[in-house]
């Protein structure tokens, strides 16, 4: 069976350092998980892989949207192994996460062989690609007959030029494509991803390419390349970075994910100059029903409040989380502090309404908390607008539980 999915996940800085790495990557490089993590990048791959590596490094930093590079790896054995990665930054992070497979096997064949076409299908290691060829002058595409059955299209209406080509775009990356295809003439090389069709969806393709000939001037003429089908490995990326932002109990966004939703709304409602409220909401007694009730019911119980939370949003950039345990947060930009309170009594309100069957003579309740700001004056720091939410928080769990404090910043 041809193997085609990433073996190794990373989640790094921009100084370089290991941050997160799953078992598979310490393995191969005969570590442990904790001995790789604060490591950086940089002091355990080969010595010339170093300034590409910054060079991805940098581009992530400055807002690429996703970049591609290779490393070779030095395991305790000595002998370098070859891995393959696809960056991307997390959302409003200031972390970057990585996929990788290994392509030893790859460089071996690649040094025993001279065909260009063997070496790009090894290289990607896909069964759908088509082999493409541009002239630069004419600006012409002349592609493999496979091109029909990758773009979805009858024979007759394949792209024979640029323009043909970028018209089969998906709209949003048209202007990607132009570009790339600008860079190609004058770097020499590409690889960029699209998506193609009209709609949201349809087949993701990933157009690489390198110039072949030059005039003596070094002006190109022809460029040639692949167009590789990777829609099945674009969804299992989407699904890997869903996985890395999301609770694995309640499927709502986690820790991470909220952190990164605030630092994105707080620029927002600063450049608008819209208040912001965050709220903090805790289930009361849950270590009492958790010890009455089981462990096993008391993850059904966050479950259901969890759907309950989610189910009081209903504007865009509302947000809720799993802060941890039995904690929660929402963050409601453009809401001023009258809107907050509404918030927090219906909050405390629709959890009321709750029951389990399994626990069917319990009451659930919470404690909310909410804080809010406005950037019509100085508003402080996320960070203490946050503090102020848990403080409130404190004082609807002094005052007796099930029932919301809140205040403003």
């Amino acid at each position: 069976m041809r193997k085609s999915v990433f073996e190794f996940l990373a989640i790094f800085g921009a100084d370089g350092k290991f941050r997160e790495v799953n078992s598979l990557l310490a393995q191969l490089l005969g570590l442990t998980i904790e001995e790789v993590e604060g490591r950086s990048l940089l002091d355990l791959i080969h010595p010339d892989d170093i300034p590409r590596t910054v060079a991805s490094l940098f581009a992530l930093e400055s807002g690429k949207n996703e970049v591609a590079f290779e490393t070779r790896f030095a395991p305790s054995d000595g002998v370098f192994r070859h891995i393959q990665w696809v960056g991307r930054q997390l959302s409003d992070s200031t972390l970057f996460w990585a996929v990788g497979r290994e392509t030893s096997e790859f460089h071996r064949v690649l040094a025993e062989s001279q065909d260009y076409r063997l070496r790009l299908e090894l290289a990607i290691g896909l069964e759908i690609s088509t082999m493409w060829e541009f002239d630069f002058k004419t600006k012409r595409i002349t592609w493999e007959p496979t091109i029909a059955a990758l773009l979805g299209l009858a024979l007759e209406l394949v792209p024979q030029d640029l323009d043909q080509f970028l018209n089969v775009v998906n709209p949003k990356d048209r202007a990607l494509l132009a570009l790339a295809m600008a860079t190609l003439e004058s770097n020499g090389s590409i690889e960029v991803g699209i998506w193609i069709g009209q709609s949201v969806g349809g087949r993701y393709l990933s157009v690489r390419g390198k110039v072949l000939d030059r005039t003596r001037r070094g002006k190109a003429l022809r460029a040639i390349g692949l167009l590789i089908d990777k829609t099945a490995e674009k969804a299992m990326e989407e699904r890997m970075l869903s996985m890395a932002m999301s609770d694995g109990l309640t499927g709502i966004a986690n820790r991470r994910s909220f952190d990164g939703s605030l630092r994105s709304e707080w620029r927002r409602c600063k450049r608008a100059l819209d208040p912001i409220t965050l709220v903090m909401i805790d289930i009361d007694n849950f270590k009492m029903f958790n010890d009455t009730y089981g462990h096993l019911v008391g993850d059904e119980a966050i479950r259901a409040i969890a759907s309950s939370l989610l189910a009081l949003l209903n504007r865009e950039g509302d947000f809720v989380a799993r802060f941890g345990g039995e904690e929660f947060a929402m963050i409601l930009p453009a809401t001023d502090f009258d809107g907050a309170k509404k918030v927090g009594e219906k909050i405390v309100r629709e959890i009321r309404k709750i029951k389990l069957s399994q626990a069917s003579d319990w009451n659930f309740s919470v404690s909310v908390g909410t804080a809010t700001t406005t950037f019509l004056k100085d508003p402080g720091r996320s960070v203490d607008l946050l503090s102020k939410s848990d403080e409130a928080l404190y004082e609807a769990k002094h005052e007796g539980k099930d029932r919301w404090v809140s205040k403003t910043l």
